[in-house]
């Protein structure tokens, strides 16, 4: 069948995916939890070994100069490591924009206290999240460059072992000008792997946005592997038993590309954004009620095929 052909039975909703494709089995399968620290046995229980979370500096600080509480965070990642998960997480919300600033040393303090407490808890840390777009980054390329220098200074004299990911810019083309302008600055140097987020509507589309990306990645000279940090579907007027149909046959295809480590699905609860493209966007169970939707059993089905 031509991929015009299967674009258009996708675009219609009528393109037959399988019910339980194969997943690579050293294909890494994981969920954007956030701060939701609860979940994370049951998350295990599902067959998936990673997690997302987010460290909100203004849960932690709030302020360049406060005593600093880690309090929850030493509860997270100890929830984390008794359920034998690895971690991807992110530091951000520091006050202000430290890239607007050209005084790095408190967000360094910051990063010193961060590495020497949970070095042994991360596996991926990101240093900011999709700078590509203007609601979360306004600096310039070359302040993100100095901030990945500092991120990767302070990680290898305390942490080593943990990697860090990068760029991990948005699914829009837009994001491809940022790209070629962190290659030039030679942004990649630090990172251990390239991550990319991608939004697509159906598995092929997810598999095919991943190629392209992967081939511009290649033709700026990165050559790290690849792990995709965020991957969702607009689900609006989709059905349950669609959009897990549509997840485990994206993970699926992306799993036949071996520059791709694993994906992190988008996330781990439902959440509602009238102002989003994303209403109603995707997770695997429902927060209000705790039901676990139909992917969640599919994907440990096949999980447990590809263990």
């Amino acid at each position: 069948m031509s991929g015009l052909v299967c674009s258009v039975l996708d675009a219609l909703g009528m393109k037959h995916y399988p019910q339980s494709p194969k997943i690579r089995s050293d294909f890494k399968v994981g969920v954007a939890c956030h701060i939701n620290r609860d979940r994370f046995l049951q998350v295990k229980s599902w067959g998936l070994g990673l997690v997302s979370v987010d460290v909100p500096f203004d849960m932690v600080q709030k302020q360049f100069g406060n005593a600093p509480d880690w309090s929850y965070f030493d509860t997270l990642f100890a929830y984390a490591r008794t359920a034998g998960l690895e971690v991807a997480t992110g530091v951000g919300g520091f006050p202000p924009d430290p890239l607007l600033t050209p005084d790095l040393r408190p967000a360094e303090d910051f990063y010193r206290a961060f590495f020497g407490r949970f070095r042994d808890s991360i596996t991926y840390l990101t240093p900011w999240n999709e700078p590509d777009l203007l609601d979360f980054y306004r600096g310039t390329p070359a302040a993100l460059e100095e901030w990945y220098a500092m991120v990767a200074r302070v990680r290898d004299t305390i942490a080593p072992a943990v990697k860090i990911i990068g760029p991990n810019c948005s699914a829009l083309s837009a994001s491809d000008a940022m790209i070629r302008k962190l290659s030039a600055l030679g942004v990649m140097r630090y990172c251990d792997l390239i991550s990319q987020h991608v939004y697509e509507k159906t598995p092929d589309q997810t598999a095919a946005f991943m190629t392209e990306r992967i081939a511009l990645y290649r033709a700026c000279g990165w050559e790290q592997p690849v792990l995709v940090t965020e991957m969702g579907f607009n689900v609006n007027n989709v059905s349950e038993e669609k959009q897990a149909t549509y997840l485990v046959n994206a993970l699926a295809q992306l799993s036949l590309d071996r520059n791709i480590v694993g994906a992190i699905i988008y996330m781990l609860g439902n959440y509602k954004d009238a102002a989003s493209k994303f209403t109603d966007g995707y997770g695997v169970m429902d927060f209000d009620t705790g039901r676990l939707y139909p992917a969640v059993s599919r994907l440990a089905a096949c999980l447990k095929a590809a263990a």
